[in-house]
């Protein structure tokens, strides 16, 4: 692509197999992006790239793996993020995350010289608001396609006396209603002693007010459509899955364990150790949470 006269690369990078499921992988091939890339930035720059961006699917960490590896990317655009996230310069690379739900738009500036050389690059995310044009055709599509599902997602399925709280910010680091109400129902629907539901399954990152609750808000907070499984462990393996769901506690990530039938109480300092910390950092970190 060529804008203002500049050659623009693109590639695309997503997530490694182990974190899609197994039914979804069926009749694809992934590889490893860190050994794919190679030939493939040198085909962009054969091509004539000035600039080349990584549209990225990877975990923050691996994008700056990425920046780090491979010099010549020049921007990586990461995958949302609950929060708005500014990014950085790793390397000579500029990291730019966005923010989830369209909620923001993410412009990139390219700086350059007469020759066409880029000499500087910046990144601003500006809120989403009423007051954005609307491209018509693509009004058209939404419009079309919204007449249809508006008969049946419209349709009130329950109601609430309380805020049901699905803000991913809280959802993915605490206890939250929301979470018990999902984890509560699991474990009464397949009659089991415990639940423990990922909080990454808790969508639409927003409070529910008290009122009608719509088919249109459950697809909102769990569109994904996943199955119960139940099944009989050791309380070992119970322990070791609600140790897996905290081990990045204070990151927003999908992993934390909303919980039915039992409680837990995450000691930070034994935390840390178990990482791997050493003892004096694992001191400063000490403290004690409870979910």
């Amino acid at each position: 692509m060529r804008r203002a006269g500049i050659n623009i690369g693109y590639l695309g990078l997503c997530s490694a197999p182990a974190t899609i499921a197994a039914e979804r992988r069926k009749g694809m091939r992934f590889l490893d992006p860190f050994e794919s890339i190679g030939p493939l930035l040198s085909r962009l720059r054969d091509e004539g790239a000035d600039v080349i961006v990584v549209l990225s699917h990877l975990e923050p960490e691996e994008d700056r793996k990425l920046a780090r590896r491979f010099p010549e990317v020049n921007l990586i655009l990461g995958a949302s993020v609950p929060d708005l996230t500014r990014g950085g310069f790793v390397s000579r690379a500029l990291i730019a995350r966005g923010a989830a739900d369209a909620r923001a738009l993410g412009q990139v500036d390219l700086i350059k010289s007469g020759e066409g050389t880029v000499l500087d690059r910046g990144y601003k995310l500006r809120a989403v608001t009423e007051r954005d044009p609307v491209d018509p055709l693509t009004q058209q599509v939404v419009e079309s396609y919204e007449e249809r599902l508006n008969r049946e997602l419209d349709v009130v399925v329950g109601t609430t006396r309380t805020p049901l709280d699905a803000a991913a910010e809280r959802v993915r680091a605490e206890e939250s209603n929301l979470g018990n109400l999902m984890a509560d129902a699991m474990r009464e629907d397949v009659e089991a002693d415990i639940a423990i539901l990922n909080a990454g399954s808790i969508r639409s990152n927003r409070v529910f007010p008290p009122g009608e609750l719509t088919l249109r808000d459950i697809v909102a907070i769990h569109p994904f459509g996943g199955v119960i499984c139940k099944i009989e462990v050791s309380g070992a393996t119970v322990l070791a899955a609600l140790n897996h769901g905290v081990g990045r506690l204070g990151e927003s990530v999908g992993r934390f364990p909303q919980v039915s039938g039992v409680t837990f109480t995450v000691v930070r300092l034994l935390l840390a150790l178990a990482q791997g910390a050493s003892f004096p950092r694992a001191a400063r970190e000490g403290g004690f949470r409870s979910g």
